[in-house]
């Protein structure tokens, strides 16, 4: 068992092994206290690499890391997703050499997490495993180890390569996306050596312990190459997705609509400068001019931070958001609602809501919605609505935004009709649309 590095024995360790790489000749035969010291941390660090190697797991053209005796591992989303479009199972390697058939068990695209398993043929067979740590307790100059295959060098053995290096940051927010997808919400940054491969591997403390998921990397001049600054999906937001995983083909992170941030007051905390009629946000009882201050017990002091928070866990999940309102602390209590993925017509969490049965494009600029997807059996798919139609006015009430569109149905019910103005390439035509409850025009979509 390998002997705990903390943060400031971490730092030396770094600096005791190089200089212990430059001591004269002679002190090479009685070795000083400075290069007994070295020699004791090189060795504890070698002990942690032995026992973290055999659970890399070798998966298509990146990385991943067994998390069970019987198979279970976890790799990044973007690794695996064209493998399992076209086929359920992949071939992958372990570092002793031997290769296996893994199927895929569930998908987490906005979390860039996928789960697979390894089909043992032998039931008693028992794979090496990581053991999970906590990522909220990371330090920042903690001293951290990756374990992958990076740019492919490893392909042929399935033998993996380590590096080491220290944590930048912590709990960070990434904005950046894939299709429009969000990904690395509690993001560990990482200063060490990751590169294309490394994706879906793992990132360890010098402890053995699990930190997060190493997928991402800031490039420069368009090279797909190091720079200092990579992030990894922290463990402690794969964790509260995991049990969902082990039961889902798909998971979906939590939102809450509606709320737009303006400036942050003198304590840091974000302040709302408008909630949108009829959204959750509107619903739960958020107030233009509330100072978020705290959520489940968390603090906040950045919009990124309540975001951080609230996308970070599954769909469904219960918050508790207290805000001050001028001299007032109110608490406001709300469950998530999904994040619906791009491309999928997805039906509301209310499945009793009426909804018209399309999908908009979240990207139009125009005047009016454009319809990017109508949903078979919906009202607007019988009343002849086709993608591409531009609703422009609804019961005669102009529509510029899709927030006008959601305000004018949010005081609609099941069975009400609604006339849809819509523009249909150079002709504007008038359409009688039933509205139905989501849950009778998505009961026959499939859940992707």
């Amino acid at each position: 068992m390998a002997k705990t590095i903390t943060k400031a024995t971490g730092l030396l360790a770094i600096a005791l092994l190089l200089s212990a790489l430059f001591v004269p000749a002679d002190s090479q035969a009685r070795p000083n206290s400075d290069t007994r010291k070295a020699l004791k941390i090189q060795n504890s660090l070698q002990e942690t690499i032995d026992k973290v190697v055999p659970t890399f797991v070798k998966v298509a053209g990146g990385s991943g890391v067994l998390i069970s005796e019987d198979g279970y591992f976890i790799t990044n989303f973007h690794v695996v997703n064209a493998i399992f479009k076209k086929v359920d199972t992949t071939t992958v390697m372990l570092p002793n050499g031997r290769s296996y058939t893994a199927r895929k068990v569930s998908l987490d695209p906005y979390g860039d997490t996928a789960l697979c398993k390894i089909c043992l043929k032998d039931t008693k067979e028992k794979l090496p495993f990581a053991t999970m740590g906590d990522s909220d307790k990371l330090e920042i100059g903690q001293p951290v180890i990756a374990v992958g295959n990076p740019l492919g060098l490893g392909s042929g053995d399935a033998q993996p390569t380590v590096t080491f290096g220290v944590v930048s940051a912590k709990n960070r927010y990434i904005a950046a996306s894939r299709n429009n997808m969000l990904i690395y919400g509690d993001a560990v940054m990482i200063d060490l050596s990751i590169n294309p491969g490394n994706s879906g591997g793992p990132l360890f403390d010098t402890d053995g312990n699990l930190l997060g998921i190493n997928g991402l990397i800031y490039t420069r001049f368009g090279h797909k190459a190091n720079t200092g600054v990579g992030y990894a999906v922290s463990i402690n937001q794969i964790k509260r997705f995991l049990p969902i995983m082990k039961k889902k083909p798909v998971v979906y992170h939590g939102t809450i609509q509606g709320i737009s941030f303006g400036k942050q007051n003198e304590q840091g905390n974000p302040l709302i400068n408008k909630i949108e009629a009829g959204s959750l946000a509107a619903k739960t009882g958020f107030k233009r001019g509330d100072a978020i201050f705290e959520v489940n017990g968390k603090p906040v002091k950045a919009f990124a931070n309540f975001l951080r928070l609230i996308h970070t866990c599954p769909e469904n999940t219960e918050f508790s958001v207290k805000v001050k309102r001028g001299n007032q602390k109110v608490t406001l209590k709300f469950r998530s609602e999904r994040i619906p993925l791009p491309g999928t017509p997805t039906a509301p969490t209310n499945l009793n809501k009426p909804t018209l049965g399309v999908e908009l494009d979240m990207n139009f600029k125009g005047k009016g919605v454009k319809i990017k997807k109508v949903v078979a059996g919906s009202g607007a798919a019988e009343a002849g609505i086709t993608a591409g139609d531009i609703i422009i006015k609804v019961d005669g009430k102009n529509i510029k935004s899709i927030a006008d569109l959601r305000k004018i149905l949010a005081v609609k019910k099941a069975s009400d009709k609604v006339m849809l103005t819509v523009r249909r390439g150079r002709r504007t035509i008038n359409v009688m649309v039933l509205l139905k409850t989501a849950q009778d025009v998505y009961k026959n979509q499939p859940r992707k």
